[in-house]
């Protein structure tokens, strides 16, 4: 009888950026990397039963504010959680290194959906500031444990159904090498696993037996004896692990046995050692593809970041009209003149637009700037000075304060801007980029980002650069939300200009 080789991993507190690193596949008794739909719909139980308890806990006077419309109240919290995302925070978070960041990422968003609720709804500390502060500290711990202890006891669960089943999903590895070897750790490592491992195909000269001298898996034989794992009902779904470029007639032979048995098989999609771009399964004129890909996948949430810039940047030019037209009056008053500049820019994907801003130089800049471009005081392709003698009074003004970029909301309402995103470059300065520069352009340009935040004239352009690549791969609805708050200050001090 052929012998099996059962993992049964022990809880260890291994790191998150590891397991991202390892290939992931969708075989039962993994342990699921998150929350989802069933998470999303528990939270939004446990935010309603606070909300009630928190009035029954209190006297329904106490509840300030909050005792008015509180049917809309609730919606409002219900649709920031679901805004702030915490709820795809990983169970399993609770049992590694990272329990403090995930409990403190709970804790800080659900902070932050009351706070957001407490301004729509004009409830701010006033005469009764001492009850404001109770019932938010109440709502606020009820909230904050119910969603905590909701995850943990989901985990336990989970984990007891896992380790608690008498059917084990029983794999098969063909091929023996480092990635092997990799998925075994992983299995190892993932809390609550239990899977049985029946053992490992390969031809003994082809690889390194490092899986094998591990002692972890078993040497089953050649490859050529798949067929009769399963014609014996010993497997229940097939990882294989060759490497596809050498060895591509005998994956596909494997691939081709396992379709005719009608036991799913495994292929991972990293066949080229191109580093950390996102892989996943897309359609092309009706073929399968393997599509590379950095930055943001097109899910509902750059839905979501295209709907709000649709709202806000409506939303603020009602607000600012009559801002925009005092600065409109005042710069045809104080320079001749158009009131706007048109500049062509590069957009998502190099694409070439117009962008607007107010006119903060005089009309014939663009003749003026080879003259200076000796006293370009910004490394790169970029020019920057700060006492450029041709921007006129008003304009240092409108650029100190960033007031010059208040036209770019049509932009955004166009498409061809986001309000928050890497700042669209000029052509010619594309054209002088290194090439690993030219991923910043992989995201629709904003008017605001890292740049705006953290310096803006005083970051060299290297920098500049590198922060709006750490934009790109950390982007999150709460990221953009946290750029916009910050970013206000930033311009009102007139900071780094």
């Amino acid at each position: 009888m052929l012998s099996r080789t059962t993992i049964q991993p022990r809880p260890v507190w291994g790191t998150p950026q590891l397991q991202r690193s390892i290939p992931r596949i969708n075989i039962p008794g993994f342990e699921p990397r998150g929350g989802g739909l069933l998470t999303l719909l528990v939270d939004l139980w446990i935010l309603f039963v606070c909300f009630a308890l928190t009035g029954k806990l209190l006297a329904q006077d106490s509840m300030i504010g909050f005792h008015k419309e509180p049917l809309c109240q609730v919606g409002l919290i219900m649709g920031l959680w679901f805004f702030l995302g915490s709820w795809r925070t990983p169970h399993a978070v609770f049992l590694s290194s990272g329990a403090v960041r995930g409990i403190t990422q709970i804790g800080w968003n659900y902070l932050q959906t009351l706070a957001i609720a407490c301004m729509v709804f004009n409830i701010l500390p006033g005469e009764s500031s001492m009850e404001d502060g109770i019932v938010l500290a109440t709502m606020l711990f009820i909230g904050a444990s119910g969603l905590l202890a909701v995850r943990f006891v989901e985990l336990k669960i989970v984990g007891w159904i896992k380790t608690s089943t008498r059917h084990r999903h029983r794999i098969l590895f063909v091929g023996n090498n480092e990635r092997t070897q990799r998925i075994l750790n992983h299995l190892r490592m993932t809390p609550q696993c239990r899977i049985e491992v029946v053992g490992l195909l390969d031809s003994k000269e082809a690889n390194p037996a490092k899986a094998i001298d591990s002692g972890e898996i078993r040497y089953m034989g050649p490859i050529d004896m798949l067929p009769s794992f399963l014609y014996g009902g010993m497997v229940d779904e097939v990882v294989i692990t060759l490497p596809v470029r050498s060895r591509y007639q005998e994956s596909e032979k494997v691939l081709k046995t396992c379709s005719d048995a009608g036991i799913r098989a495994h292929v991972f999609s990293d066949i080229f050692n191109i580093g950390e771009p996102r892989r996943e399964l897309s359609d092309l004129g009706g073929n399968q593809t393997v599509t590379y890909a950095r930055g943001p996948a097109p899910t509902y949430r750059l839905m979501i970041k295209r709907n709000l810039d649709l709202a806000l940047s409506i939303l603020g030019i009602i607000l600012l009209g009559p801002l925009l037209l005092a600065i409109a009056l005042a710069i045809k008053l104080t320079s001749p003149g158009p009131v706007f500049f048109r500049q062509a820019r590069s957009g998502l994907n190099g694409r070439i637009f117009r962008v607007l801003k107010f006119r903060t130089m005089c009309v014939d800049a663009e003749r003026k700037k080879k003259a200076l471009l000796d006293h370009n005081e910004v490394s790169g392709p970029v020019f920057k000075m700060r006492h450029d003698p041709r921007i006129t009074v008003i304009g240092r003004f409108l650029r100190k304060y960033s007031l010059d970029e208040l036209p770019q909301l049509f932009n955004v309402i166009s498409g061809e801007m986001s309000l928050v995103g890497p700042r669209p470059p000029i052509p010619e300065e594309v054209k002088n980029y290194n090439f690993w520069q030219l991923r910043r352009l992989s995201m629709r340009p904003g008017l605001t980002c890292f740049w705006q935040v953290f310096g803006r004239n005083k970051t060299s352009f290297e920098e500049w650069m590198r922060l709006d690549l750490r934009y790109i791969d950390n982007w999150s609805l709460t990221l953009d939300f946290m750029i916009l708050l910050r970013t206000i200050p930033t311009v009102l001090r007139g900071t780094g200009m």
